[in-house]
């Protein structure tokens, strides 16, 4: 409260009443503050969400695997340029499951908002060697399946001998 001295003072919350205490849009949203039939108005800025940007992170998965939602970052950006990082369990996702070799597209849902997020799938063997561990043969005559140790190399390193009866 001002004086017509010049003098402010502030009146306790007890003293006065508002008019509303809603916020019901962005932007300025004002208010009206009354005592003893003297009103003042305030102003306070609304805000809400306004999109979300979701990124994956995490590393490539092989086809038919899940992918972990922990690698997958969303964020909120409000509408007063704030933003939050939301937590796993505040946004659904279209799918865990990787289903296509390179880009796989998926959908992040907030409230009513969305974006996409890529996971590259991989297959499961990046290459394959072979090695012939028999005796030279004479020309047209076969040569010993047996004698050929083949080895699927995975993207790991990992390394996988192929049995020669598939």
């Amino acid at each position: 409260m001002v004086y017509l001295s010049g003098k402010e003072v502030t009146v306790p919350k007890n003293e006065w009443t508002e008019d509303s205490l809603t916020i019901t849009k962005t932007g300025d949203n004002v208010f009206t503050a009354t005592k003893d039939g003297k009103k003042a108005e305030f102003v306070v800025t609304g805000y809400k969400e306004q999109e979300i940007v979701a990124d994956y992170n995490g590393a490539d998965i092989k086809l038919g695997e899940e992918y972990q939602k922990k690698d997958v970052t969303v964020k909120v950006i409000y509408t007063n340029h704030t933003e939050k990082t939301l937590a796993n369990d505040e946004w659904t996702e279209s799918s865990l499951i990787v289903n296509n070799l390179g880009s796989n597209e998926y959908t992040a849902t907030y409230k009513d908002l969305t974006d996409t997020y890529t996971v590259n799938g991989i297959d499961h063997e990046v290459s394959l060697k072979a090695e012939y561990a028999g005796p030279n043969i004479y020309i047209g005559k076969p040569y010993d399946k047996n004698k050929v140790t083949v080895t699927a190399v995975y993207k790991s390193g990992k390394e996988v001998r192929i049995p020669s009866n598939i």
